[in-house]
């Protein structure tokens, strides 16, 4: 699995892990506590715990892409590429700050 692949494998597998419902229950076996692999404080500062992330990482079933998944994901790239080039030329386009 190539470098770019396994971050975005790894940061989509930290999202599902931070957005996924909380029902109740762990989803832990008895007798172990989960631990979440990205925690965010009451400052906003978000936290990577990558013992846990790693453990998250190789519980999931390793697949082969979809020509569809990695246009997809080729695309996004491409799109946050584009992205990151007007956030950096858009402020000395104009007078005011992008986002304050």
């Amino acid at each position: 699995m190539s470098p770019i692949l396994r971050t975005v494998a790894a940061v989509l597998a930290s999202l599902l892990l931070v957005t996924a419902c909380g029902g109740g229950g762990s989803g832990e076996p008895a007798g172990r506590a989960a631990t979440a692999p990205v925690t965010v404080d009451d400052e906003g500062n978000t936290a990577f715990d990558t013992t846990a992330l790693n453990a998250s990482l190789a519980a999931l079933p390793i697949g082969v892409l979809t020509a569809d998944e990695r246009d997809g994901l080729l695309l996004m790239r491409e799109e946050e590429k584009l992205a990151r080039d007007v956030y950096l030329a858009l402020p000395s386009s104009t007078d005011s700050a992008v986002s304050d």
